[in-house]
């Protein structure tokens, strides 16, 4: 498949389609990146994943974003997204209520997380399940 038929995220191995920030420095980051970018850019899937991950499990733990209600609005605002159908389907592939807790503590819950972010953000099935595991292995490893 050709770059131009990829989506960007995929293209930049950036499926959360993080934003650059002066204030993060992310394992596998490009760097520099261009004057003018906004969205980051990482040498492989497996470090935009992970970034995506510990960004995830920071606004969940950190900043108390714990809830889709609340956690989608920030992640993804609605002067760039169409917040409300992003909070329903996350809903329905994550088979939670939108106001119930985010729980992104175990392998099994963050690669859902992250998958199901990815399909909203990019689509289905850009990257392997060996991706996905290889990275919240990292993240939790890093965190116990």
């Amino acid at each position: 498949m050709s770059t131009s038929t990829k989506p960007q995220g995929v293209i930049n191995n950036n499926p959360f389609d993080l934003m650059y920030s002066y204030k993060i420095d992310w394992l596998g980051q490009v760097k520099p990146q261009q004057e003018g970018t906004r969205l980051l850019k990482f040498h492989s899937p497996f470090y935009g994943i992970r970034a995506g991950m510990i960004d995830a499990r920071t606004k969940v733990y950190i900043h108390k974003y714990n809830t889709l209600d609340k956690f989608i609005p920030v992640f993804a605002p609605s002067n760039e997204n169409d917040t409300e159908q992003y909070i329903i389907n996350m809903a329905k592939w994550l088979c939670i209520k939108r106001t119930d807790i985010i729980e992104l503590d175990t392998i099994e819950k963050l690669v859902l997380w992250a998958k199901c972010i990815c399909r909203q953000e990019v689509g289905e099935d850009w990257f392997a399940d060996t991706i996905f595991l290889a990275a919240a292995n990292s993240v939790l490893k890093t965190v116990k």
